[in-house]
């Protein structure tokens, strides 16, 4: 989410709602899914992150890491859902 073409994870929300408009709300499930894998710190989607981002890059924060899953993820979901 933050490293994508559209520029971050709000410009990939807005992206994604020009693209799929009202298709959306079928994928509100999966959307749902894909917040609740980022909820927390001890979430799989954080952890997945940060431990593929550590391999790339070893001088990096694993702590910022995670804090940035976690929150560009919550960013995309609601310039999604909040609209």
């Amino acid at each position: 989410m933050l490293h994508n073409e559209a520029g971050g994870p709000a410009a990939a929300s807005s992206a994604v709602i020009a693209k799929f408009g009202d298709e959306l709300e079928a994928s509100r499930t999966a959307l749902d899914d894909l917040v609740a894998n980022f909820a927390d710190k001890d979430a799989q989607g954080p952890k997945a992150y940060s431990k593929q981002m550590m391999i790339e890059h070893p001088n990096l924060d694993r702590t910022t890491l995670v804090a940035d899953a976690i929150v560009s993820v919550k960013e995309f979901y609601d310039g999604i859902i909040g609209r």
